[in-house]
């Protein structure tokens, strides 16, 4: 290999390195409004709202990740721990296939939103 490969495939390398080991881009402290819902059966199998709540609280007691849908953006944020080893669902276990309001803080990355749940309003 010429040395100008060579120095082409090293920065394509630690490019790709980079871009692979960036971290989430995050926002300040944001808002959204939306449903409870269980990611698996929301994805799946387009179920969500009242006639699915049982089924999805049956998912959450599974361990199923869940999410919020803000349906006026069309939007899905699954819920994200606040730090390692805390369950990210923990603040809207009572609100299960209900409208609410999330107070968090928003991380995106590949596509996928994700929101760190501070404070949930009814």
């Amino acid at each position: 290999m010429t040395l100008p490969k060579t120095i082409s495939t090293l920065l394509v390398a630690t490019s790709a390195a980079t871009l692979l080991s960036a971290p989430a881009v995050c926002a300040q402290e944001t808002t959204v409004k939306g449903e409870v819902v269980d990611t698996a059966c929301f994805l799946h199998y387009n179920k969500s709202g009242e006639a699915h709540k049982a089924c999805a609280e049956a998912c959450l007691k599974a361990g199923q990740d869940m999410g919020i849908y803000d349906d006026a953006n069309d939007t899905l944020y699954v819920l994200l721990e606040s730090k390692p080893g805390t369950d990210p669902n923990a603040l809207i276990k009572n609100y299960v296939a209900k409208k609410v309001e999330i107070v968090g803080t928003v991380a995106q990355k590949a596509k996928v939103q994700g929101i760190v749940v501070k404070e949930v309003k009814p």
